[in-house]
């Protein structure tokens, strides 16, 4: 089993809130995304609830037929101080409609809300029993789908 974890594509970089898209770039690249991802014999994938994480992933479960799990582990880490507590606790259902119909909503995700101001160790322990999960409860391969700071938190 292998765990693949894939950033987002391009999006708008001075907004790092959830509704931020792809660029018209990114959306292309998720596109193009699909023949490689369709090599690696994915089971199941995982993707932060942002809308660009969701539209990254798309194509890909769109060509293979499944469903993504949304994850709240993988969240974008809220260092940002754009990030408000009025503007920082969002789940898939907050998604334009279009999306829900590639999410797998009897999925539950491990984590509830995710903090604002999380430190670097902080985003760490939130991602840690998640990756520890996977690696009990499954034996093919997984694809997720997240943010930098959470890849690289990943990483560590």
């Amino acid at each position: 089993m292998t765990i693949y974890v894939m950033r987002h594509e391009d999006r708008d970089m001075g907004n790092p809130l959830f509704d931020s898209p792809l660029t018209p770039e990114g959306l292309h690249n998720a596109e193009l995304a699909v023949d490689t991802l369709s090599t690696l014999n994915i089971a199941a994938v995982y993707t932060s609830p942002f809308l660009r994480a969701v539209q990254t992933i798309l194509p890909f479960c769109s060509s293979e037929g499944m469903l993504a799990r949304p994850e709240q582990s993988l969240y974008e880490s809220m260092d940002s101080p754009l990030f408000t507590p009025d503007n920082s606790h969002y789940t898939w259902q907050d998604l334009p409609s279009e999306y829900h119909k590639w999410i797998d909503t009897k999925y539950v995700s491990m984590v509830g809300r995710v903090p604002v101001r999380e430190t670097f160790v902080d985003v760490c322990a939130r991602v840690r029993p998640f990756i520890q999960s996977l690696l009990r409860c499954h034996d093919k391969n997984v694809l997720l789908v997240t943010h930098m700071t959470i890849a690289d938190a990943i990483r560590s």
